[in-house]
């Protein structure tokens, strides 16, 4: 290279540590070199470390994320996130599906964003002649589309590619696998990949969660070959089709990193689109036409045809405008959405192509010489912006994916999103989004629901509703549908139910979340089909006019027993008292009591971990309680059984005594000898062998004549 880009380079590369995102770091130095220090320390100890405030952002994402406590102490979360190979989110993301009943789903999209793009890159470097691009470019688009299903979300498009992916012979030497590769667009090396994550993802699950190893589809992962051809009905029983749960698995996942879109409701070439004679909501108008030979009405027909559906093509008078009628895209098998209303198909290729040069096979096969350039300028109705998290900070998804370039042609300001990560800076005031999921549009029940089943933070909450009403009818800020207090309820007891999962990810605990959303689910469906119109208009801000009304409910976020999600309060009922009568004593996950027993005062704590004791480790526990006992003078500290129902419910540790003497003990036990048999449990639950089955006996060794 030239001298002069010599003397231009830095004397040494840039270290690693500088340039990713230290969550995974802060919480690996956490994990695995406690001994050696808090992280803090530890990262201002490197030759270059990382500034203080990038460190402190670190961990307060990660207590944000529930991976740490808001004490500094390492959740449940964070343990496992230490042995998957995924970032926080995702790793997060395979809980939540685990806990809704769908985790197949959950690996398999986790597995595919923490990958590189299984899709080929539709480039001209990669086509044989400058002039294939354009349909190369039209075959990869619009297969992204149809494996999208409408749903809009890159998430959902890869999982419904692994599903094709599981039904196709691959068998050495297969042609059927090939052929499919090339029709879908997909790359034989990413896609081994990503289907080798796939697996990886539910052993280490199964290690790090032993309960979990009991789910079917785990099982089914686990035992994948590389080469093994699922039938339709399998794949069926592995993937849901409740797109609604899936979706709300991601937001689970994945917020605060919420991004809205807004419509442009004051195009200013509207009113030529509108007095064109054409469909408005299915014309692309075409401006600034390069070459000159292309702004011929039969060049463009051909051209465009070759692309995807047309219907018809006309210039203005002046022969420097086109007016594109686009034609109907269920002739390429990508069906309407009732997420978004976007654009036709042909319009979002013209967008594309209005981003990269080409030349065209129309003008080659009739001997035009032309150099390659970008065919002109397009414009559609009802064109969208992403913001991020509500603010004017720019976002920006994958210009290659079905998502690069959207619009809404129905009447609607806005839509919401939810996101994996906001990568970097895409110039001085945007972001580049990835993992885009848009959720159920406004006015939808289920959308708002998502969010509210997830929504955390110092957020003031009004519900809006009349004093007669059955129920509430909007919420200032984040919009809500519910019947009442009773339905309040099924929110803060969904929450609740992850909020224990997250902080004991267990079989048990994760039926329990299941079983809160769906009925919370069917209370939803319930307003959907009766109680509520299925459309409001206060979706998704407070501006619809909803505010006049003269009644309105304050809500508070207060702080739940465990976990990060908040409770919401309405009313005189406290939500926390109200959950702990819900489960009753003993109920699914681990819990703690006090009980007054006249001089003496007993208390009892039951982690589910104490389950996975192994018999070493109990005797190890019992000793240390005995110490315990004689420490502080207590009348027992000891294993006891519990019962529910006149049936063995498991064990838990008891403290007896006065009152001072267990209030001076419990810390001890809860904060120092629980904690580290928890800990201890954890990492050999981590080491677990995925497979149940023993291991095959070895060869009897032949005695010597």
């Amino acid at each position: 290279f030239p001298r002069a880009q010599y003397e231009r380079l830095a004397p040494y590369a840039s270290p690693e540590v500088l340039g990713v995102p230290l969550e995974s770091i802060y919480l690996k130095s956490k994990v695995l070199l406690h001994h050696l220090g808090n992280p803090e320390e530890l990262l201002g100890e490197l030759i270059l470390s990382p500034p203080k405030t990038r460190i402190s952002s670190a961990a307060a994402n990660l207590r944000d994320l529930g991976a740490l406590h808001v004490d500094g102490r390492v959740a449940a979360l964070g343990r496992v996130a230490v042995f998957m190979p995924t970032t926080i989110q995702l790793t997060k993301l395979v809980l939540v599906a685990y806990a809704l009943g769908i985790p197949a789903d959950g690996i398999v999209i986790a597995a595919a964003l923490s990958t590189q793009d299984v899709f080929k890159l539709a480039a001209p470097a990669n086509c044989r002649w400058p002039e294939e691009f354009p349909g190369h470019l039209a075959h990869n688009y619009i297969t992204r589309a149809r494996y999208d299903a409408g749903q809009f979300s890159e998430p959902i498009m890869y999982r419904n590619l692994f599903m094709d992916y599981l039904g196709v012979p691959k068998a050495k030497g297969s042609r059927a696998f090939y052929e499919w590769l090339d029709n879908s667009c997909v790359a034989v090396s990413r896609m081994s990949q990503f289907a080798a994550l796939v697996t990886e993802l539910a052993a280490k699950l199964c290690a790090a969660v032993p309960t979990a190893k009991a789910d079917p589809a785990l099982r089914k992962l686990c035992s994948l070959k590389r080469a093994q051809q699922l039938s339709r009905q399998e794949i069926d029983e592995l993937f849901t089709k409740d797109y609604v749960r899936l979706k709300t698995a991601l937001v689970g996942a994945f917020q605060p990193s919420f991004v809205q879109g807004e419509i442009n409701t004051a195009n200013k070439n509207k009113g030529k689109i509108m007095g064109c004679g054409f469909e408005p909501m299915k014309t692309c108008l075409l401006q600034q036409i390069k070459p000159p030979e292309m702004a011929d009405v039969n060049n463009l027909w051909a051209f465009l045809k070759s692309l995807a559906p047309i219907k018809d093509v006309k210039l203005n008078d002046t022969g420097k405008i086109a007016f594109i009628e686009c034609g109907n895209d269920e002739e390429v098998q990508v069906p309407e959405s009732d997420v978004v209303h976007q654009m036709p198909l042909l319009a979002q290729l013209l967008h594309q192509l209005m981003r990269q040069s080409c030349k065209f096979q129309v003008l080659t096969d009739q001997g035009i010489r032309h150099e390659p350039s970008k065919l002109g300028s397009p414009n559609f109705l009802g064109g969208m912006k992403w913001h991020v998290n509500g603010m004017r900070t720019m976002g920006s998804p994958y210009w290659r994916s079905n998502m690069g370039y959207m619009c809404e042609m129905r009447d609607i300001k806005c839509h919401w999103g939810v996101c994996s990560s906001l990568l970097g800076r895409d110039g001085p005031d945007g972001v580049r989004i990835t993992g885009l999921t848009i959720l159920p549009p406004p006015g939808e029940l289920y959308g708002t629901a998502m969010i509210l089943a997830f929504l955390s933070g110092p957020f003031h909450v009004t519900f809006f509703g009349g004093n007669s009403d059955p129920g509430f009818r909007g919420v200032q800020i984040v919009p809500t549908d519910a019947q009442g207090y009773e339905d309040t309820g099924r929110l803060n007891a969904f929450r609740m139910a992850m909020n224990e999962f997250l902080a004991s990810p267990e079989q048990e605990a994760a039926e329990e979340a299941r079983r809160r959303f769906d009925d919370f689910a069917a209370a939803i469906e319930h307003q959907r089909q009766g109680a509520v119109p299925p459309k409001n208009t206060f979706l998704p801000d407070a501006e619809y006019g909803i505010g006049v009304q003269p009644w309105r409910e304050e809500a508070r976020l207060v702080q739940p027993p465990c976990g990060s999600l908040e409770l919401f309060h309405i009313g005189g009922e406290d939500p926390a008292a109200a959950w702990q009568q819900q489960r009753g004593p003993g109920a699914a996950g681990g819990w703690e009591a006090m009980e007054d027993q006249g001089p003496h005062v007993r208390f009892r704590v039951a982690p589910r971990w104490l389950r996975g004791l192994s018999a070493i480790a109990r005797r190890d526990l019992e000793g240390d309680l005995s110490i315990l006992q004689q420490k502080f003078g207590l009348a027992a500290a000891e294993l006891a059984q519990q019962m529910q129902n006149g049936l063995p419910r498991g064990l838990a540790v008891e403290l007896a005594g006065p009152s001072a003497a267990v209030e001076k003990a419990k810390p001890e036990l809860v904060e120092g000898v629980l904690q580290y048999y928890a800990a201890q449990c954890e990492w050999s639950a981590s080491e677990l062998p995925v497979d149940d089955e023993p291991d095959a006996e070895p060869p009897p060794r032949l005695r010597r004549a």
